[in-house]
């Protein structure tokens, strides 16, 4: 499949902390909403990054492999955000919530939906859910052609791809306050391996060349080599890393422990009587 075949849905003005499967639920089901349309017309999910610092932001693109995918998602986006919109309890005057079990005309159960609902809060004014026109730019192109951003996606993330290729997960890493050097974070990496008594599953091991890896920064108006370009933007925005797991649970169980903790030194020494840097991460999908 080529990239100008498929048909994309740009959604934005949502939660920047929304999932693929919370995106997936409001895909059609071929044996319920359209006769005759089918569920693998939808291709995936790729949550919109600052193209620096990989941070989510409140948009996503939704791949389908033809229009009429897209047009069923659309339409039931718009239709399911009114409704919730509309029994929403946001002051005294507002309906009544449809009690469990109560089916719209169309076959939805309100109640669920209102329950489930879990784009942006039910009382804002819309939710943005527009087809992305094409030819797409450059930059699109190549996005929806990898499958997701190139610090993220690997040969499975590809159009056309077998999932099944690329089972690595990767965690996104950065920190606030000091910044440890990539070799003080593979030897606490490390350290902390041996404390919870099991070695974390980082592929080709935490000093291998695809374990750590420290993301760069390149400006669009300088070259790729320019230091001073790379130097002002790691003040601005910190060093970020992309930790390579054998397995998504791994990945998962390395943020949950790390997130939110502070950073041990092996010498616990801080410059300038700082304290110790607090980890920040991300499970990237």
């Amino acid at each position: 499949m080529y990239v100008n075949d498929i048909v994309v849905i740009h959604l934005h003005g949502l939660s920047s902390n929304l999932s693929e499967e919370d995106i997936k639920r409001l895909v059609p089901q071929a044996s319920k909403d359209i006769e005759g349309w089918s569920d693998p017309d939808f291709i995936k999910v790729i949550p919109v990054r600052d193209d620096y610092t990989l941070e989510r932001l409140d948009q996503y693109y939704v791949l389908f492999r033809n229009v009429r995918g897209a047009r069923a998602f659309q339409d039931r986006v718009r239709v399911l955000h009114a409704k919730t919109k509309a029994h929403a309890t946001s002051s005294l005057l507002s309906a009544l919530p449809p009690p469990p079990g109560f089916r719209d005309d169309r076959g939805d159960d309100l109640h669920a939906a209102l329950q489930s609902y879990t784009l942006g809060p039910p009382a804002s004014d819309r939710v943005y859910c527009n087809i992305v026109p094409h030819p797409y730019p450059r930059k699109l192109h190549d996005l929806f052609a990898r499958g997701g951003y190139e610090p993220i996606v690997g040969a499975g993330g590809a159009i056309g791809a077998d999932a099944d290729i690329d089972t690595v997960a990767k965690v996104l890493l950065w920190f606030i306050g000091p910044q440890p050097t990539i070799g003080e974070l593979r030897k606490t990496i490390a350290r902390d391996g041996k404390d919870r008594g099991m070695p974390w599953a980082v592929v080709d091991g935490i000093h291998g060349p695809e374990g750590v890896i420290r993301l760069t920064h390149h400006s669009k108006n300088e070259p790729a080599n320019s230091d001073a370009s790379e130097d002002r933007i790691e003040r601005k925005v910190g060093v970020r890393y992309v930790i390579n797991f054998e397995n998504r649970s791994e990945a998962q169980r390395f943020s949950r422990r790390w997130h939110c903790e502070a950073f041990r030194w092996g010498d616990g020494v801080y410059e300038n009587g700082e304290g110790p840097p607090e980890a920040r991460t991300e499970v990237l999908w």
